[in-house]
């Protein structure tokens, strides 16, 4: 009886077959466990005896699955101007560097830019992505760094768009492997004082750190070029200082242009002390017009004692009453017995005559009627002096 070696099968007669359908080992009993479309042989990819894969150029590795990194080899596309090697899953392809662009004939060409003014203003800013590239990523390559700039530039453009729709365009400035670190400008135009806050808020954000979807990934997003700034002062390094009569001020965290005076800003600092020295020279009035009356009151009373007094002393030779208190004691309602009680004028001179008024009926007290004042002094002739009429 025949016993076939390794890598065969015994398939009967006396016969023995090659191992087939990646098999290997005694009878073919063992699987091959290399990774077939890198494999030389789709039908056979590892040793019939040993089991070790059979790799196609480019790959190499237990299972072939570990591409060969070709543009170590410095000589590697040394030879054609203007390029970079980039390597490629089991090959590589030497591709013309950045700012430059490959013709018809495989030559590379540097590239004409046109430059277009776009009206408004800008600044710039950079983020780090959270995203890993391959160690081998070769950003110095035109078609890998070009594909790179359009995701990251599509998603930056995204993420703005949330918060203002006025943007006019972001420029991918530079591209650093190490996660991923964009460099770029948002160029914008002219904006009303919200979205510059809107705008101002999105730069914020991405300073705080937010996320981001990269290739179909969630990303982390973080920021730290304007990281010391308060919100007012990210608010000017911006999208600019405020206009004249404006002042930034922050609202639910977010910094905005507003009037220096409006009608809902209520400054209280400046009501309470005004209210105070308001309220201070108040009662300083109130204290000066009190002390005021309270000194002229005093002073009227002091006044009207002597002026009393005398009065009682105005007496004729005779002993009766002057004038002047009979004057003082009608006004203040007093009753007297002494003089008659009821004046009765008895022709036009006693109207306008000051002694005169109060001669009287017999009897009756002047008191019980009211006071009449001389209207004027009457003016006598000299024949009225003689005949004793005055």
């Amino acid at each position: 009886m025949c016993i076939c070696n390794t890598g065969f099968q015994d398939i009967g007669n006396n016969k023995c077959e090659e191992c087939t359908g990646n098999k290997y080992g005694k009878n073919c009993s063992e699987m091959c466990g290399c990774n077939i479309t890198n494999s030389l042989n789709e039908n056979q990819a590892c040793d019939i005896m040993t089991g070790q894969c059979k790799c196609k150029a480019g790959w190499y590795g237990d299972s072939c699955n570990n591409d060969v990194n070709e543009c170590e080899d410095s000589r590697i596309c040394s030879t054609i101007s203007d390029t970079t090697c980039v390597n490629t899953f089991g090959s590589f392809l030497c591709d013309c560097l950045r700012g430059f662009t490959k013709s018809s004939d495989g030559a590379c060409i540097k590239e004409s830019l046109t430059t277009t003014a776009v009206p408004g203003s800008s600044f710039r800013h950079s983020l780090i992505l959270d995203y890993d590239l391959p160690a081998d990523t070769n950003l110095q390559a035109a078609d890998i760094y070009n594909e790179i700039k359009n995701e990251i530039l599509s998603t930056l453009l995204d993420f703005y768009k949330t918060y203002i729709a006025g943007l006019i365009d972001i420029i991918i400035n530079d591209i650093r492997n190490g996660s991923i670190i964009a460099d770029y400008t948002v160029v914008f135009g002219e904006l009303n004082e919200n979205d510059a806050a809107n705008l101002t808020k999105a730069v914020l954000d991405l300073e705080q750190g937010t996320q981001f979807t990269v290739y179909g990934q969630n990303v982390s997003v973080t920021s730290a070029m304007y990281k010391d700034l308060k919100p007012c002062e990210l608010y000017n390094a911006t999208v600019g200082s405020c206009k004249q009569g404006y002042r930034c001020r922050v609202e639910n965290n977010i910094p905005i242009c507003r009037l220096e005076y409006e009608d809902n800003e209520v400054n209280w600092s400046i009501i309470i002390g005004l209210s105070a020295v308001g309220i201070f020279v108040i009662m300083v009035a109130i204290t000066v017009v009190f002390v005021r009356h309270l000194s002229r009151k005093q002073k009227k009373k002091k006044q009207d004692i002597p002026r009393s007094k005398r009065a009682a002393n105005y007496r004729d030779t005779h002993g009766n009453v002057s004038d002047m208190d009979k004057v003082r004691r009608w006004r203040e309602g007093l009753a007297s017995d002494t003089f008659p009680k009821r004046w009765t004028p008895r022709n036009w001179r006693d109207l306008s005559t000051g002694p005169a008024m109060f001669r009287h009926g017999e009897n009756e007290s002047a008191y019980s009627q009211p006071y009449y004042g001389p209207h004027a002094r009457p003016t006598y002739s000299t024949d009225d002096k003689k005949d004793n009429r005055f």
